[in-house]
């Protein structure tokens, strides 16, 4: 992992397949790039109104990038806002611990692709580098420990996309929309991608079954069985290559929230409107403006943690009924040296159940840091656990995936974002039956007094912090239409 200058990072040159955004590649296979529409653009043209001359006042509920966005964008075109952020500090579901000795990121890591995101130019005045985690430096393990040849795992892995981009093609069943395991399990008897005669049949059925753990389970925070077939072609990256952040994205942040009017500590409970105000309530005081925007995280709205009066649109109800959170876990551990080898950004073992796959932080960190990923149901089981026996888990795989007794860590730290009250997940995906235009409903306008936002609502770019401010933008700009 290199570390690169934000300013030249879009003419670094284009990696090869699986160096790309997974998604994106699945969806120019599946032939279905018009299935996402515009929901929120990073090029939206800043608003026309001179500063201090709106009139108007505006509470931005969550201090996340939506909110942050959605708040700058409007103080910018004068209006007064007041952001109210449950947690003590900003950033929502971007959160950066200093708990392993160096900066790491335990919620949103990555700036998935750095060409035309809005985020490159907040690095760039943050002062921040890039290291490039590449998905062409990646040693896959078979369940003996032994690494798979470059040209099998290769051979394996354009399999894997054939068949997941014929998944998608088949979403639509006799009753109803498919589930991806049972859609990919018909692409996998289709005899036009049956794997080569070259490879064992039960390495096969290892790989794809650890692939779908990795690249759906862990990608995408849920279980195959529990995400339509098409929910690998939902949203999808910038172009450029994935980056971290050296001082994680609290420093993104920082820096766009400083000017703000932010309360932290403030819990909201409610959000009332009429036809000329809106009260936004925690426990203790209550807020009045002329319109609210609402950040809260779709697993918030599902839990039906904020309650509005009047009641959200029957289409925003049945879209957050609908659409998916999922929950993704990580296990950082921090070691005295480097105890796996170097020369790869990531590493994964097929037979794996719980920590599938691993992320190599040493050269973004500066120090021997290893993260472990876990997905869906297996992350919220493992959150129910005491740390120690998640982290002994974490120890296990990767020490067999390496094939070594590891020593034991100086510093660990787990996550628990399904157990969070501001978050109850980690981000959005299209459980079985969704669809894009559930992103489109969440998005819209509620009345012309509340808006939501977030990266569920955004359908071009959801589960991504870009996505996410891309969304505040957006909903910034409807308060501004709505004014009239």
């Amino acid at each position: 992992m290199r570390w690169i200058v934000p300013k030249r990072i879009a003419d670094r040159p284009a990696g090869t397949m699986r160096d790309m955004d997974r998604r994106t590649f699945l969806r120019g296979m599946a032939g279905v790039a018009g299935l996402a529409a515009l929901g929120g653009c990073a090029s939206l043209p800043p608003p026309s109104v001179a500063p201090g001359s709106a009139g108007e006042t505006v509470i931005v509920v969550g201090a996340g990038a939506s909110g942050l966005a959605a708040a700058s964008r409007l103080v910018a075109a004068g209006y007064t806002v007041t952001v109210l952020e449950g947690r003590d500090r900003i950033g929502g579901r971007a959160w950066t611990s200093d708990s392993l000795g160096a900066p790491v990121d335990l919620g949103a890591s990555w700036i998935h692709g750095t060409s035309d995101n809005p985020l490159t130019p907040l690095a760039r005045a943050a002062g921040l580098r890039f290291a490039a985690t590449s998905f062409d430096a990646y040693t896959t393990y078979d369940q003996d420990g032994r690494p798979l040849p470059p040209q099998q795992d290769g051979e394996l892995y354009d399999l894997w996309l054939r068949r997941s981009a014929a998944a998608g093609r088949l979403r639509g069943g006799p009753n109803g929309r498919r589930s991806f395991a049972e859609a990919f399990a018909l692409a996998s008897v289709d005899s036009g991608l049956a794997a080569s005669s070259d490879l064992d049949p039960a390495l096969v059925q290892r790989y794809m079954t650890w692939i779908q753990a990795v690249d759906v389970t862990v990608d995408l925070a849920a279980d195959p069985g529990h995400l339509d077939a098409a929910a690998l072609l939902d949203g999808g990256s910038m172009d450029g290559p994935w980056v971290m952040l050296d001082r994680g994205y609290r420093a993104l942040l920082e820096p766009v929230a400083a000017p703000l009017d932010l309360r932290l500590g403030v819990p909201i409970t409610a959000v009332n409107s009429s036809a000329t105000r809106v009260t936004v309530s925690s426990a203790t005081d209550t807020y009045a403006a002329d319109r609210a925007i609402v950040t809260v995280s779709l697993g918030v709205l599902k839990h039906g943690d904020v309650a509005f009066d009047p009641p959200l649109p029957q289409a925003t109800s049945d879209a957050i009924g609908r659409l998916g959170m999922g929950d993704f876990l990580k296990v950082g551990l921090r070691f005295g040296e480097r105890v796996w080898p170097n020369g790869a950004d990531w590493l994964g073992r097929l037979g794996e159940t719980s920590f599938p796959e691993w992320v190599d932080l040493t050269a973004a960190t500066g120090k021997p840091i290893a993260i472990g990923f876990a997905g869906g149901d297996e992350a919220r089981r493992l959150e129910t656990l005491p740390e120690a026996d998640v982290v002994g888990l974490g120890l296990d795989a990767l020490g067999a995936a390496i094939g070594r007794v590891l020593p034991t860590p100086e510093a660990v730290v787990v996550t628990h974002w399904a157990a969070d009250p501001f978050a109850r997940g980690s981000y959005s995906s299209l459980a079985v039956g969704a669809s894009g235009t559930d992103r489109d409903a969440l998005a819209a306008p509620i009345g012309d007094r509340v808006f939501l936002a977030g990266e569920a609502t955004n359908r071009r770019h959801p589960s991504t912090v870009h996505g996410a401010w891309e969304s505040g933008l957006a909903a910034a700009d409807r308060v501004i239409a709505a004014r009239g």
